[in-house]
C-alpha cells in the first residue's frame, strides 16, 4: 500500500492528522499533495525522477 492509496481510502472530511490543536483532513492532505505535485511539475520534475 502506498500513500496515495491510503489517502484515497478515507473520506475527505475525516481527520488525518491532529497536531497542536489543528486538525488536517484527508481532503486537506490531498490538496497539499496536489499543490506540491504541480509545483514540482512546473520546474520539470516528473514521475520517475529522483529527488
Amino acid at each position: 500500500m502506498n500513500l496515495a492509496t491510503i489517502l484515497e481510502s478515507h473520506p475527505g472530511d475525516s481527520p488525518a492528522i491532529i497536531s497542536r490543536g489543528r486538525t488536517f483532513t484527508y481532503a486537506d492532505l490531498r490538496a497539499q499533495i496536489a499543490s506540491l505535485r504541480g509545483a514540482l511539475h512546473e520546474i520539470g520534475i516528473g514521475k520517475g525522477d529522483r529527488l
